[in-house]
């Protein structure tokens, strides 16, 4: 039987997000659960942007096409993450995870995690 959260959810997203689309998947297990919410809003990252990202960090000079693609990615995963906030703080009263008031860690059993991805 389907989760009738996921009908609630497309719903909340759909009145944010008129013309986009939405596919949310909720899997249970023992201990917790993870909704996920795959969205065309999320673009994918160009091939070889974390590459450069990383030589870029390393200190080595990048050529002006490899500085182009890196500023293309860094905008679109600056995006992204804008749009995965947007979507987490609209869904908050759907998901929750428990911490360790000292360690931060996270604690098992009773969480719902949220993730927001790219739909395909």
């Amino acid at each position: 039987m389907r989760d009738k959260r996921s009908y609630e959810i497309k719903k909340i997203l759909r009145e944010k997000y008129p013309n986009s689309k939405f596919k949310v998947k909720i899997d249970k297990y023992s201990m917790g659960e993870s909704i996920y919410i795959y969205a065309d809003l999320i673009q994918q990252i160009p091939d070889g942007f974390f590459d450069l990202e990383w030589k870029r960090g390393a200190g080595e000079h990048l050529s002006a096409e490899e500085y182009e693609l890196y500023k293309k990615g860094k905008m679109i995963l600056e995006n992204n993450n804008q749009i995965e906030q947007e979507i987490k703080q609209l869904l908050k009263t759907f998901w929750h995870v428990d911490y360790d008031e000292y360690t931060h860690e996270i604690l098992s059993g009773g969480n719902t995690f949220l993730f927001v991805e790219r739909l395909n």
